[in-house]
C-alpha cells in the first residue's frame, strides 16, 4: 500500500519528531492502513533507538495518527497492530485521486470524471504557460534538436 498510507501521514500534523516513524509505519501499511512491523524493525529502518521508537509511536498514537491495538498469536505471545487513521486515507483519496480498497469499506473514492467548474483554474483546459508559447504550433524542431534524432547545427 506504500503510496497511499504515505501520502496520508505527510497530510497529516505529524511533528517533525515523529515523521520518520509515522514514514516506516505507513511503508509498511496494508491497503487498510494496517501495518504490524517489530519493533527492531522500526528502530532499523527509522534509524533510532527502541526508546525513542517507542516515545514517537505513543506520540503518535495521542495525536491520533496511528492507533495501537494488541494482538495474541499465541500463548503470552503478542504482537502490536498500527492503524492509520481512516480519516487521513480518506483525506489523501480525495486528494490523490487513490482507489478505495473495498467498495463499501468507508474509504471515500473520488468520481472518475469530477465536474470542474470550466472558468476554474483547476480545469486542464485551463493551464496556461508562463512564457505564452503555445505548443501545438512549433515546429518539430525545438532549439535545435529534431526527436529521436542527433543535435542539429543552426549555425
Amino acid at each position: 500500500m506504500g503510496t497511499r498510507a504515505v501520502s496520508a501521514v505527510l497530510l497529516s500534523d505529524a511533528p517533525k519528531s515523529c515523521i520518520t516513524v509515522a514514514l516506516v509505519l505507513a511503508h509498511h501499511a496494508n491497503r487498510d492502513g494496517l501495518a504490524w512491523p517489530s519493533q527492531e524493525t522500526l528502530s532499523r529502518e527509522s534509524r533510532a533507538s527502541d526508546r525513542a521508537v517507542r516515545r514517537q509511536v505513543l506520540e503518535l498514537d495521542q495525536l491520533n495518527i496511528f492507533s495501537r491495538h494488541r494482538q495474541a498469536i499465541d500463548g503470552d505471545r503478542r504482537r502490536i497492530i498500527y492503524r492509520l487513521n481512516p480519516d487521513l486515507l480518506r483525506r489523501a483519496d480525495a486528494l490523490y485521486r487513490f482507489e478505495a480498497a473495498v467498495p463499501g469499506d468507508g474509504v471515500v473514492t473520488p468520481p472518475e470524471d469530477p465536474d470542474i467548474d470550466p472558468d476554474s483554474p483547476l480545469n486542464p483546459d485551463n493551464f496556461e504557460l508562463s512564457s505564452g508559447v503555445d505548443f501545438s504550433v512549433l515546429p518539430d524542431e525545438i532549439s535545435g534538436f529534431t526527436q529521436g534524432s542527433e543535435p542539429v547545427d543552426n549555425s
